[in-house]
């Protein structure tokens, strides 16, 4: 390479990540994160306002979130987040407890405009969590590079 040449660089590819959220709940978002014992990435309680010019927040949310490399399988992505979340018993308790309006799983999928195609399922095990949790599950999909 010659002298003030920039050496070519590689995009970054962007994490996957499984975010579990409840929404519409009385108590406070932080102790709700306590009970379950687990670190949220994110919370917010009703008449909240989280940016300037927005509206308040509806509803009391708590969201964790595991991230996992790019590579990742599709069915392996449920999986790590009930673990990451201490399993499903723990969270099953902590449902009982909270009573939430709303229990949403979302798998976020960096293939958009990506050139090689991708399959993915999940078992029917793990639809079968998701039943017992009363979820309901979402596939978010974004740039496969961090840059975009």
């Amino acid at each position: 390479m010659q002298t003030g040449q920039v050496a070519p660089t590689t995009p970054k590819l962007r994490q996957r990540s499984a975010t579990f959220t409840l929404r519409g709940f009385s108590a406070r978002p932080e102790q709700v994160a306590a009970w379950l014992g687990v670190e949220a990435q994110s919370l917010g309680s009703a008449g909240q306002v989280r940016r300037p010019g927005q509206s308040p927040l509806k509803r009391s949310y708590v969201l964790w979130r595991v991230l996992l490399p790019p590579s990742a399988p599709v069915y392996s992505m449920l999986p790590a987040l009930i673990a990451h979340m201490g399993g499903e018993q723990g969270i099953l308790r902590l449902l009982l407890d909270v009573a939430p309006e709303f229990v949403e799983v979302d798998l976020l999928l960096p293939v958009k405009d990506s050139q090689e195609q991708e399959g993915g399922f999940i078992s029917k095990d793990d639809l079968a969590c998701l039943a017992r949790l009363g979820a309901s599950i979402s596939f978010s999909f974004t740039s496969r590079f961090e840059s975009d």
